[in-house]
């Protein structure tokens, strides 16, 4: 009977034992994840939050109390670690967009805005006041978002329903990797005549592909385009945990499933 050896053995394959893996292993450790059940990330927004407490992360850190744990990293730690989060999420083909000097504000499926640091690319075009005008797109049947809390909540705001033939955020994200459902959406969507600055959507525009298809989108329409997180599990979140777990793995970790 063969025994591997590890040098670390993670439990549980969340954002932090996920990019805690990929590191260590990068730098030549034998590294095994051991996990069950749905992953955390997955119930996620998929954005990453550092201190939301004040306009900026580190100056919000600053006001937390002494006994606060982030007092015990130091200040290039926490760049580093971000820096490092960026690069990998690139590298999957999952870019992020923030920096530590400035938090961002992601619209929610409420209708409220939610601080963040760092946001998936898909959500970079989020208008961070009530200035600008936006038309929601939605999808017929769809349970896991509704558009009229966003418009009960937010002026200059107006939505249309496509039926795309799914009513699941899963299936629908499905639909956007085909390119003739993806060229035959923006036709219709080009013939709605829509005025307004921008153009949200529920977070369904593709499984792997959101990055691509967004800015096929934005091109195609003239507009900037994001995507509004649906209530979980969400599909920016599956996006996250699946470009970290395969970033683990590229890096030489071995993931253990119960």
């Amino acid at each position: 009977m063969s025994v591997t050896e590890y040098d670390v053995i993670i439990l549980g394959a969340g954002v932090a034992g996920l990019t805690a893996g990929a590191f260590m292993a990068s730098r030549g450790l034998q590294v095994a994840l051991v996990t069950a059940g749905e992953p955390t990330a997955c119930l996620s927004t998929g954005c990453i939050d550092v201190c939301s407490g004040d306009h900026s992360p580190l100056a919000g850190i600053k006001l937390l109390p002494e006994e606060h744990p982030y007092h015990l990293v130091p200040e290039n730690t926490i760049r580093e670690s971000l820096n490092n989060f960026i690069t990998a999420m690139q590298e999957m083909g999952i870019p992020y967009s923030g920096t530590l000097a400035e938090n961002r504000l992601v619209l929610s499926a409420l209708g409220t805005f939610k601080t963040s640091c760092l946001v998936p690319s898909t959500m970079k075009a989020v208008p961070q006041d009530n200035g600008d005008s936006i038309h929601i797109i939605s999808f017929a049947g769809l349970k896991d978002f509704y558009p009229g809390y966003i418009i009960s909540r937010r002026p200059n705001t107006e939505f249309s329903v496509y039926d795309a033939g799914v009513a699941s955020t899963m299936g629908i994200a499905a639909h956007f990797e085909k390119d003739d459902f993806l060229q035959y959406f923006i036709s219709w969507l080009k013939r709605q005549n829509i005025t307004a600055d921008r153009i949200a959507f529920p977070a369904v525009l593709g499984l792997e592909s959101a990055d691509r298809i967004v800015r096929t989108m934005a091109l195609r329409l003239g507009k900037p385009v994001f995507e509004i997180p649906t209530i979980p599990p969400s599909m920016p979140g599956r996006r996250l945990f699946n470009a970290l777990k395969d970033y683990f793995r590229k890096k030489g970790g071995t993931i253990y499933w119960g």
